[in-house]
């Protein structure tokens, strides 16, 4: 709306995988933003960050995505929607965060779903040597401090939930 009303420049950048084009395509908008085609394997600059993209375990087309400083010395690895894949573990490798999705509890059905649970988040983060870990895509109903348990039963580190207006310093 800005770029139509001449209050911004330049269009706003749309970061996407391109695994169907008329939807990738429909990012593009007049002057107001503009699709930009992301991969598996490939590292972007994106403001101040380093960005690299790994497949995720999902039934549809999923891209986990790594942000790191510019010196390489801090990273923030985002799963994204994912089951569980050793692809993960090197891709998350080191991480000072890891915002790993947790849809279910640890009784759900995770691979069907292509999910991840509580305690797979914690294999993750403990295999990945992460630092810290926060659980997000957070379940609809049930007590969420019980997935806190459940992904600690599986990784000694700082676990904590995702909300709304947390800050994340690295």
């Amino acid at each position: 709306v800005n770029a139509l009303l001449g209050k911004r420049g330049t269009p706003l950048p749309i970061y996407a995988h391109n695994q169907d084009d008329e939807r990738f395509r429909s990012l593009s908008y007049h002057q107001v933003t503009e699709a930009r085609e992301i991969k598996a394997g490939e590292w972007l600059t994106i403001g101040p960050w380093q960005v690299s993209f790994c497949q995720t375990e999902h039934p549809v087309y999923c891209l986990a995505m790594r942000f790191s400083n510019q010196a390489q010395t801090k990273h923030l690895v985002y799963t994204a929607d994912t089951y569980w894949s050793d692809d993960l573990v090197s891709f998350s490798g080191g991480a000072d965060v890891l915002l790993c999705e947790s849809s279910l509890y640890d009784e759900g059905q995770a691979r069907q779903s292509g999910h991840m649970t509580p305690s797979l988040a914690g294999r993750l983060a403990r295999e990945a040597k992460v630092k810290e870990l926060i659980l997000t895509h957070l379940p609809h109903f049930g007590d969420h401090q019980e997935l806190m348990k459940q992904a600690k039963g599986q990784f000694d580190g700082p676990v904590h939930l995702a909300e709304t207006g947390l800050i994340i310093e690295i």
